[in-house]
C-alpha cells in the first residue's frame, strides 16, 4: 500500500492520514517505510492489532489513539519506533521539524510546558535531534 492507497483508505475509513493512530498502526506493522506498507507488513500488522475487516479497524482507530495518549508503556515504545520511522534512509538523526511533529504527538497533551520548549528548540536549536 502506498500513498495513494493509504489515503483512499483513509477515505474509506472516515481518517485523516497525520491522525496519530497511523504512527500506531505502522508500528503495530512494524513498517520500514513511511507512507508505505508491504502486504506481509500490512497482513501481520493487523492480525497484532486483532482486525480483519474494514469495519474493525475503524473500530479500533479510537482503541489505537489511547495507547499513545493514554498508555505510557506503549507511548514510549511508539515514540522509539516512530523517531526511527520518521528517519531517511540512512539517517542517525531527525530534522527539527520532524522532532517538533513528533513531540507535538507524544508530549504535547502531557506536558504544559510545550509551547514554551516548542518555541525553545525553534529558536535555539540548530541541528537535528
Amino acid at each position: 500500500i502506498g500513498i495513494a492507497g493509504i489515503e483512499r483508505l483513509c477515505n474509506d475509513l472516515g481518517n485523516d492520514p497525520m491522525d496519530e493512530a497511523w504512527l500506531t498502526i505502522a508500528y503495530y506493522c512494524q513498517a520500514e517505510t513511511m507512507g508505505e506498507f508491504t502486504k506481509s507488513e500490512w497482513t501481520n500488522g493487523m492480525q497484532r492489532i486483532g482486525v480483519d475487516s474494514m469495519e474493525g479497524l475503524r473500530e479500533a482507530l479510537p482503541e489505537l489513539r489511547k495507547e499513545i495518549d493514554e498508555d505510557r508503556n506503549s507511548s514510549e515504545q511508539i515514540y522509539r519506533y516512530a523517531f526511527t520511522y520518521s528517519l531517511d534512509s540512512g539517517a542517525k538523526t531527525l530534522p527539527i521539524d520532524g522532532c517538533l511533529q513528533l513531540w507535538s504527538i507524544f508530549l504535547k497533551p502531557h506536558w504544559s510546558l510545550y509551547p514554551q520548549w516548542a518555541q525553545f528548540v525553534k529558536e535555539e536549536c540548530r541541528h537535528n535531534v
